[in-house]
């Protein structure tokens, strides 16, 4: 598979690690967040991740169903 080619990962089988990275986030209700892995520890060792428009500013993983890493923009030379 291709480094920036999307693909869907189940919270409950892996979780995201790379800080750097933006994540499109699909909610257990069927929300939808963009968000980065935020670096605030959490005792029960979830995963915490910063939502910019959200509510509380964070979601923890135990909120979260499935995941896919945004691959990086790269322009297209059309000439």
């Amino acid at each position: 598979m291709a480094e920036d080619e999307f693909r869907w990962h189940r919270m409950a089988d892996e979780r995201p690690t790379d800080e750097d990275g933006a994540y499109l986030l699909l909610g257990n209700g069927g929300g939808m967040y963009v968000g980065r892995i935020s670096t605030l520890i959490c005792a029960d060792g979830s995963t915490l991740f910063r939502i910019p428009n959200n509510r509380s500013g964070h979601i923890g993983s135990e909120s979260i169903k499935a995941w896919a890493e945004i691959p990086p923009f790269k322009e297209v030379d059309d000439g």
